[in-house]
């Protein structure tokens, strides 16, 4: 992995590009804030798009998906998942033990708030 490959350098750009190019603030969701109320950010998301809150939608049954097999790794957890939930996976590598991660962290971390402080 790469430093820009984190990517929220690239999120900030898109974010600021679209609020100048529209005049409308681009809707961003914290996953933190998805996992905890999925009702209220789906709905919120919803209503920005203009389409119909369906509370049937934030549940559905684990399977695998051809779009994802190239890809497959990535998205183990969601294969098994049957909502959206906090994962209880813990890493050994994290940005508190080691140097890189932790370089990549303190670069980004400054372009997250900029796009965070305008979260649903």
């Amino acid at each position: 992995m790469t430093c820009p490959e984190i990517g929220y350098e690239r999120l900030c750009e898109l974010f600021e590009l679209i609020w100048e190019t529209t005049g409308r603030q681009p809707l961003v969701i914290r996953s933190e804030e998805l996992l905890r109320e999925p009702g209220r950010v789906v709905r919120a998301c919803c209503e920005a798009f203009g389409l119909e809150f369906r509370p049937d939608a934030l549940t559905w049954s684990p399977q695998d998906r051809p779009e994802w097999h190239r890809s497959r790794r990535w998205h183990l957890d969601v294969i098994s998942s049957s909502g959206f939930r906090p994962s209880d996976k813990t890493y050994s590598a994290t940005v508190d033990n080691n140097a890189l991660l932790k370089s990549f962290y303190d670069y980004h971390y400054p372009f997250y708030e900029r796009i965070a402080k305008h979260a649903t």
